[in-house]
């Protein structure tokens, strides 16, 4: 078996490991396959990830960086960046890395939400009811973003907009069988109905 063929077995290990919540056995993997195929983007973009979940954020940022290098259009890892920066607080960054994943890729449903999210933490709330908007017009079917969007209308005093926006989250989450989803959705409703403050779904 030549160098490119067992890298790849490594990688799809690797994956399933990752997929299993085995983090570090992946990562293990991940590294064999570079070692291998030092040019393999999507392995360092799936270590990236995997590192993410061990919480090694800085790391997983130099490994989103080395994928972007090695390949300017991979979409994913620029949406995983701006994942991880945004966990860090970095926000503008967070959206740069957003607007380049939405260039490359303008279905990517989860880039118009995180980027909304990240819009929300800098008040750039009309904005971020926006990319909600936009999120929503490419899946009717995402809780999370009618959930966010609620609660960013519920900021701006636009109270019934938002009831309809959790209400409809809700629903959501109860037909996908989401429990967590729906005891956020329900507590929300009940605390905007009683006029208190609510945090955004991450």
């Amino acid at each position: 078996m030549n160098k490119e063929a067992l890298s790849e077995n490594y990688f799809q290990r690797a994956n399933v490991r990752a997929s299993l919540g085995k983090y570090e056995k992946a990562i293990a993997d991940f590294d064999v396959a570079l070692d291998l195929r030092p040019q393999f983007a999507a392995a360092y973009n799936n270590r990236g990830l995997a590192k993410d979940y061990l919480g090694q954020h800085e790391d997983a940022i130099a490994d989103y960086d080395t994928a972007i290098g090695l390949n300017p259009q991979h979409v994913i890892a620029y949406y995983n960046r701006g994942n991880t920066k945004r966990h860090l607080g970095q926000y503008e960054d967070a959206i740069v890395d957003f607007n380049t994943a939405i260039q490359l890729n303008p279905k990517l449903t989860e880039a118009y939400n995180n980027r909304g999210l990240a819009r929300v933490k800098l008040d750039q709330r009309e904005e971020a009811i926006a990319d909600f908007d936009a999120a929503i017009k490419l899946d009717s079917q995402y809780a999370d973003t009618y959930h966010n969007r609620g609660i960013v209308k519920s900021y701006l005093g636009q109270h019934e907009e938002a009831r309809a926006d959790l209400q409809h989250a809700l629903e959501l989450a109860t037909e996908q069988g989401d429990e967590t989803a729906r005891k956020m959705a329900q507590e929300l409703l009940d605390e905007l109905s009683s006029g208190n403050s609510h945090e955004n779904k991450k």
